[in-house]
């Protein structure tokens, strides 16, 4: 990571507020500095909670949107959170929140275990990623009820309780879930409902006054300019022959956008 720098590991909890919302990340954290694709930097903070397989992520974007992620590993379930500021003086309200659950895919974390033991040299380095994952695209056809989502993961009725009705999976990551937990997927089926998304129009379609009240498919790109995505190992010396022949010796970092498409009851929700 390049960037400013505050690695902490308190008992207590880290708070940040953002347009009166608390978020609350229990275990170590570490601030860096990055930047966008306009060249902004941004702050991040990445924290990990070891005991219940989580990783935090987070940072404000220069738009003053909110934007999180939280990983649990042990669910293999990935949890994208945007908090967006609303066109007030248009009627719409000051802000809107959406999750987005999908299943985790490979190099999307380093383990909460490595996260833990990040630090920084340099605080006001900034950080510049190693690998450009790109944009993937994600058409979300469930939606979630969050009061019913513990089989999915534990985390989703706290991290997105601010989205309430506004929660999206697919039905693809639904399926993965299921073989990877077959016994639950009874459960996991009867917290999302099937989003009809056919001859929808796209919000960007529709007049953002007159139009207010149509529902519309509406798309939300979302960045993480940095992160780190993969352990890197090196050989071990030679000597004693009975070491192990590679040990980590540091990470690789990545950048990602994600593009997701997810119904909305009225164009006013879709800023």
């Amino acid at each position: 990571m390049k960037g400013s720098r505050s690695h902490q590991c308190a008992s207590g909890f880290f708070q940040l507020f953002f347009v009166s919302y608390l978020v609350e990340i229990i275990g170590c954290s570490l601030t860096v500095n990055t930047r966008d694709d306009f060249d902004a930097i941004l702050q991040e903070t990445i924290s990990a909670n070891i005991t219940k397989e989580v990783v935090n992520l987070s940072l404000v974007t220069t738009t003053g949107m909110f934007l999180g992620v939280l990983i649990d590993f042990a669910k293999n379930v990935t949890i994208w959170k945007a908090i967006i500021p609303g066109e007030v003086e248009l009627g719409a309200n000051a802000y809107e929140s959406v999750c987005f659950l999908t299943e985790t895919l490979p190099d999307e974390m380093i383990p909460p275990d490595a996260v833990a033991k990040l630090k920084q040299r340099i605080p006001t380095n900034i950080r510049i990623p190693d690998i450009d994952k790109g944009d993937l695209k994600f058409t979300m056809d469930l939606v979630i009820n969050i009061d019913n989502s513990n089989s999915i993961s534990e985390h989703i009725s706290d991290y997105c309780k601010e989205s309430r009705g506004f929660t999206y999976t697919r039905y693809i990551d639904v399926q993965s879930w299921r073989t990877l937990r077959p016994n639950s997927y009874d459960s996991v089926i009867r917290s999302v409902k099937p989003q009809s998304l056919q001859d929808v129009p796209g919000c960007v379609n529709l007049d953002y006054v007159k139009d207010r009240d149509k529902p519309c498919l509406c798309r939300l790109e979302i960045c993480v300019p940095w992160y780190p995505c993969r352990l890197k190992y090196c050989q071990s010396p030679s000597n004693p022959p009975d070491a192990p022949s590679t040990y980590r010796c540091g990470i690789r970092s990545c950048r990602q956008c994600r593009t997701f498409d997810y119904f909305t009851s009225h164009r006013l929700a879709c800023s």
